[in-house]
């Protein structure tokens, strides 16, 4: 599992980049199985978007891997950049007392 967030979000130059930014707000905060299709979605997104506003300059999609072993960064050239986190914690309940579940949760591991 990857968590998606945007961390660079240019200002559109033309009707193209601005249909494409609305879009790409809505990606934000995603829970994402595989950054490949993830990433095919996006393409999918861009290449649809390129063919409707065919007199802008038509912009590309990008997946690279990261500095960060695991991670993911996607994209499009010149307008946003998503990083996908690779979630390495899992999210458990407290233990209760006197064998009564707590009602809090609590995040057990996040680092390995």
């Amino acid at each position: 599992m990857f968590f998606a967030k945007i961390t660079t979000l240019h200002n559109p130059k033309n009707s193209l980049q601005t249909y494409l930014r609305e879009q790409v707000a809505k990606l934000d905060g995603l829970n994402v199985e595989e950054p490949q299709d993830f990433y095919a979605h996006l393409l999918t997104m861009v290449l649809r978007a390129n063919a409707r506003y065919n007199r802008c300059t038509p912009l590309k999609a990008y997946l690279l891997k990261a500095y960060v072993l695991g991670d993911f960064l996607t994209g499009i050239h010149g307008l946003v950049q998503i990083n996908l986190y690779q979630q390495k914690g899992v999210f458990g309940e407290t233990p209760g007392i006197g064998g009564q579940a707590a009602v809090e949760s609590v995040q057990t591991s996040i680092f390995q």
